[in-house]
């Protein structure tokens, strides 16, 4: 029988070994890239021009309000603050003056408001821009 001499076992390994390597730090470099969003898909421009309350306010209130301020949750979680419906928003806000409004003065995380949503990251700068476009507009329930 014939024996294989050491350095051919470890030359047999070694393509492995380099194989192994290269995965690695492909995972590592790969697993350490980041880029924002505005970065890979471009900054998007934020449409204030035709701002209304029922297709524009009512859907960012919805998404971003309702768990905690619609008239089924807000009695446990929401601090009675009802923001379901036109009458109940228009509560919490100062037609013409957006600065002066709860809604706008809680979304934008003003000085001395309660930063709104709990616990969540703030809304995108284009909602809060949407929202203080239609209380300076004032506040209509169109």
């Amino acid at each position: 029988m014939c024996k294989k001499p050491k350095y051919y076992l470890n030359l047999m390994r070694r393509p492995y070994f380099i194989l192994f390597f290269m995965i690695c730090f492909a995972v590592l470099v790969s697993s350490c890239y980041y880029d924002s969003e505005e970065y890979i898909y471009g900054a998007s421009e934020c449409d204030t021009t035709d701002v209304t309350y029922s297709a524009t306010i009512q859907p960012i209130i919805e998404l971003n309000c309702y768990i905690c301020h619609s008239s089924a949750s807000a009695s446990f979680a929401g601090g009675d603050n009802v923001l379901e419906g036109y009458e109940n928003i228009i509560e919490q806000v100062e037609p013409g003056i957006a600065e002066e409004s709860n809604l706008y003065g809680d979304i934008a995380w003003l000085p001395g408001f309660n930063h709104m949503p709990k616990g969540q990251p703030q809304l995108s700068d284009c909602d809060i821009a949407k929202v203080k476009k239609w209380i300076d507009d004032g506040a209509l329930n169109n």
